[in-house]
């Protein structure tokens, strides 16, 4: 299952890094914000959303499909400003229960 919206974001990301267990994080345009695909496939999540800080990526929710909401990608111009540097109430996350495992990446951990 692939993602229009993911996949333009993988093409044009400057930083992916790649965990030991294999997940990758594709960093979001010229952004703080980093997707990482939900190989758990519970409900509808598609990706799971990361917040650069420091040291860290630090979970921020799990991310729909479509990436983005509804009102940013009816907008042209707002979707290019989302794939350049969005803005976190730019993506569409899912209200759902989260495991708090893995909320916290030390990038130590990743290569990239």
């Amino acid at each position: 299952m692939s993602s229009e919206n993911f996949d333009k974001i993988k093409k044009e990301s400057s930083k992916k890094y790649k965990h030991a267990d294999k997940r990758k994080f594709i960093k979001v345009g010229k952004s703080k914000y980093f997707l990482s695909r939900d190989m758990a496939g519970h409900g509808t999540s598609f990706c799971k959303l990361y917040e650069e800080k420091g040291s860290s990526l630090d979970f921020k929710g799990s991310v729909s499909k479509q990436i983005f909401k509804d009102e940013v990608i009816k907008n042209e111009s707002r979707l290019e400003d989302a794939f350049s540097k969005p803005d976190l109430k730019d993506f569409d996350i899912i209200s759902k229960h989260e495991s708090r495992e893995d909320t916290v990446i030390k990038k130590k951990d990743l290569n990239g």
